[in-house]
């Protein structure tokens, strides 16, 4: 097989592993079939003990949405702030993120927030990635935002003041997620801003879902306000997921509208620094995910996902180096699934060299991997890949899992965490290591 063959392969891995939403189903629909997924979830985690199958792409948009049933209904509509002359909550920062990643769905649940919540109190966890727009292309609480008013975007999970609200009684560091280019839901309803076929109709992806024109400023403008409005309900970060052009389908099919001859990286470089400039005056920080590959592979994969570009608009770059994503023989790694710090640490050194290449002063943040697949992922799994990260010379991490249901034996508690130094200005690396308090729980072997 092909290395080029290889790295597609693993592209849509991780499209099809962590497809949120179906981007067909009405909110409501989604909520009454949510027992369904629960069952749905269960098998499919157990059917995926043995290899990987890549008949993930027919059930993973079901299966990873969150499980959970419908808003709380004592929630009431939020207050909606206008998104001009916004300014940004005194939440406290931390000096050094180590977050999770939350549903709108769990956030709109009471009693599994709550545990959330109680999860990060015990923990060494500070703070929270929040779906605000996923990937169904859906927004998770009431919008004010016109082109989202004007197609019915909303899809309410959970009331964004009461979130926050909680979030700041407990020193919890909010950074909102909104899903840019895989929008199947602003496609069908401004089949003007989507992606086109070759006979002139929407352009699908594998599960039959469209996406938007990555060259379309309109399609930028929308996404900033959606960015700008959860600014104002007191989101400290916004990180966008799905910068990049499309990868599981028949790209060769694929027309862009308001292609003018830039290549794709350029487009996503331009996107993120037009972002940035709209955003920073607001007072927040903006962070970027990209595939894990990124970290190491030369070109764009044919996503338009490089590197030394992306933090060319960005504070924090968030690489999904998640370790059952690799394909065997990667980095001379038999099994990268088996081999959680020596796969992270590789990518991560890579991704520090492109870094200091462009002489960026970006912040490297990567999702960690806290689910199973192939090898089962308990708490030494979890800490290995933490120290491989510290081992690289880096602070910050977010666990990802697709629930959202985090158990607080596999993670550090508070007594356990190292001593956190402040960010610099001057570099996202530490002066020097970090120091670790006695304790057999914190002894992950390195290789």
């Amino acid at each position: 097989m092909s290395r080029g063959v290889k790295i597609y392969i693993a592209i849509l891995s991780f499209a099809l592993m962590f497809a949120l939403g179906t981007g067909t189903r009405t909110c409501t629909q989604r909520e009454q079939s949510s027992n369904h997924r629960a069952q749905e979830r269960s098998n499919w985690f157990a059917s995926l003990s043995g290899s990987f199958d890549l008949k993930l792409k027919e059930t993973s948009s079901d299966a990873l949405e969150s499980s959970n049933s419908a808003v709380d209904e004592n929630l009431k509509p939020a207050d909606m702030h206008p998104t001009d002359n916004l300014m940004i909550s005194q939440m406290t920062e931390p000096p050094v993120v180590k977050g999770v990643y939350l549903t709108g769905w769990i956030a709109g649940k009471t009693d599994s927030f709550q545990q959330l919540i109680s999860f990060i109190n015990k923990t060494e966890i500070n703070s929270l990635v929040i779906d605000v727009k996923d990937d169904s292309g859906t927004i998770s609480y009431t919008t004010e935002v016109p082109l989202a008013k004007d197609i019915g975007s909303t899809c309410k999970k959970y009331n964004p003041e009461k979130v926050l609200a909680t979030l700041q009684a407990n020193h919890i560091y909010p950074i909102a997620r909104i899903v840019v280019f895989k929008d199947p839901f602003l496609a069908k309803h401004r089949p003007d801003l989507a992606v086109r076929n070759a006979g002139g109709g929407l352009w699908q992806d594998y599960k039959g879902l469209n996406w938007v024109d990555p060259y379309n400023k309109e399609v930028w403008d929308y996404n900033i306000a959606i960015a700008k409005e959860a600014i104002s309900h007191g989101f400290r970060e916004i990180q966008f997921d799905y910068i990049r052009f499309t990868s599981d389908g028949n790209i060769r099919e694929c027309r862009y509208p308001k292609a003018d001859g830039r290549i794709k990286s350029d487009v996503i470089r331009d996107f993120l620094q037009y972002a940035y400039h709209e955003l920073k005056p607001l007072g927040a920080r903006v962070s970027a995910d990209v595939f894990g590959l990124t970290c190491s592979t030369q070109g764009d994969m044919g996503i338009g996902q490089v590197m030394e570009k992306v933090v060319q608009g960005v504070d924090i770059i968030c690489p999904m180096v998640y370790p059952s994503h690799y394909y065997n023989g990667v980095y001379q790694i038999a099994n990268p699934d088996a081999k959680p710090y020596e796969t992270v640490y590789k990518s991560l050194t890579d991704a520090e060299q492109k870094v200091n290449n462009v002489n960026s002063k970006v912040i490297i943040r990567p999702w960690l991997q806290d689910f199973s697949l192939k090898s089962h992922y308990g708490r030494a799994q979890l800490l290995e890949q933490i120290k491989a990260v510290e081992n690289a010379g880096l602070k910050e991490w977010i666990f990802w899992n697709p629930s959202s249901r985090y158990d607080y034996h596999k993670y550090r508690l508070k007594s356990e965490s190292p001593i956190e130094m402040p960010i610099s200005n001057d570099s996202h690396l530490p002066e020097e290591g970090p120091q670790y308090p006695n304790s057999q729980l914190d002894q992950v072997a390195a290789p």
